[in-house]
């Protein structure tokens, strides 16, 4: 009998620790779960840091995180130097045993991967696989003008030439030499590419109503295009414990 009057005792010091009933289920909803425990910190954003060493390794430390998150949080919200005490890579707290400051510190960012905000490395390594350039004037050619497209590149063939030399663009005076082929049109990529005999003057591309107008590779710019995946990960980030 007197377990179980411990039992209503523990846990009646748990519902008062985090406030009353409200609280006690507030925490469960955001947790899952709830524990009693000494708080050991708090981190710049406001999260809090628990640990009570009656609990199992793996349980005895944990974070309540600020009620701002609400339930959207992860791992990456929690500063490197707490990460570490709740992994048990140290044993005292980052109150109790204060990080170096570093003069190459930064303020501490979350994981913004699939957001408009998220980091973009540009690559300064040569690609292996070199994208397809197109014919240009490299030297002095002769043709017949087939036709100019709507940012104004004009497009030259002699069939007098070799194939894959016969057919060529010279880009509008505005991009000086800062082109690449996917400045292109689609239709006139094909001509050039020898997929279609007759240019898109001399044969338009059917219109179509989900034809939108053409845009060159913005990748490695500010206005690149980033998709937001849907799609499960097959290797799940590290949950902390809460």
């Amino acid at each position: 009998m007197s377990i179980y009057l411990q039992k209503i005792k523990e846990l009646g010091k748990v519902i008062k620790f985090h406030g009353g009933l409200k609280g006690s289920f507030l925490t469960v909803y955001k947790t899952d779960a709830l524990k009693i425990g000494t708080l050991k910190g708090t981190d710049v954003f406001g999260n809090r840091y628990y640990e009570n060493k009656s609990y199992f390794i793996g349980r005895s430390r944990w974070i309540e995180f600020t009620d701002g998150y609400g339930v959207d949080y992860d791992a990456s919200m929690i500063p490197p130097e707490w990460r570490s005490w709740l992994q048990y890579s140290r044993e005292e707290s980052p109150v109790e045993n204060p990080a170096p400051d570093r003069q190459w510190y930064g303020p501490h960012i979350d994981n913004r991967s699939g957001s408009k905000d998220e980091y973009v490395p540009y690559s300064t390594a040569k690609p292996k696989v070199q994208s397809w350039t197109p014919p240009q004037t490299d030297a002095l050619k002769i043709g017949t003008l087939k036709g100019t497209d709507v940012f104004g590149n004009r497009y030259y063939e002699n069939k007098s030439y070799f194939i894959g030399r016969s057919r060529w663009i010279e880009f509008t005076d505005g991009y000086g030499v800062d082109y690449d082929a996917s400045m292109i049109p689609p239709e006139w990529r094909s001509w050039l590419q020898y997929s279609r005999e007759e240019s898109p003057v001399e044969n338009p591309a059917p219109d179509r109503q989900w034809y939108g107008p053409h845009i060159d590779n913005r990748s490695g710019s500010k206005d690149e295009y980033v998709p937001y995946s849907t799609a499960k990960p097959k290797v799940q980030s590290w949950t902390p414990p809460q």
